[in-house]
């Protein structure tokens, strides 16, 4: 993406390419889902750009 985003950013970033998926809403609870998965997942750990 070039530049810092949001988790939810990022997310929708991987549904639209290359999934070519819609994007969800911040409120959707699929995507809360995803973003809670993905912080349990690296807790602890430092999200870093590119490595996810």
């Amino acid at each position: 993406m070039g530049k810092t985003v949001l988790l939810r950013d990022m997310i929708n970033g991987c549904l639209q390419h290359p999934v070519r998926a819609q994007p969800m809403s911040e409120d959707d609870p699929r995507m809360r889902a995803w973003e809670a998965s993905i912080y349990a997942q690296r807790s602890g750990q430092k999200l870093t750009n590119g490595r996810h």
